[in-house]
């Protein structure tokens, strides 16, 4: 009697891997389903395909730290036709941090 009570949770426990396997199956497949649409740009909407091809640059010489010299800068480069648009922001972090202390003074 004691060798039937340990069928159950075998049996439980097949049949649980046997789900969670078809699932992990089923997501796999539907990832790579998603991942092929998304690489190979089919139905991308216009905002969807610049994101994807965005460029995030650092440390730009103080010349090229406006929007229009930018992208004069890269039309120069790729072409006028490969320039969507171009949006600049600057670090300011040591300017806030100096605009506090001076509100901090002035309070004072």
């Amino acid at each position: 009697k004691g060798q039937t009570r340990l069928w159950a949770p075998m049996i439980f426990v097949y049949i649980f891997s046997a789900l969670v396997l078809r699932s992990l199956d089923n997501e796999g497949r539907a990832y790579l389903k998603w991942r092929r649409e998304f690489l190979s740009g089919i139905a991308m909407e216009a905002h969807d395909y610049q994101s994807r091809c965005s460029v995030l640059l650092e440390r730009l010489p103080p010349y090229l730290r406006t929007e229009g010299t930018l992208k004069k800068y890269f039309e120069y480069l790729v072409g006028v036709e490969n320039v969507h648009s171009v949006i600049v922001f600057l670090d300011l972090r040591d300017l806030e941090k100096k605009l506090r202390r001076r509100d901090r003074a002035i309070q004072n």
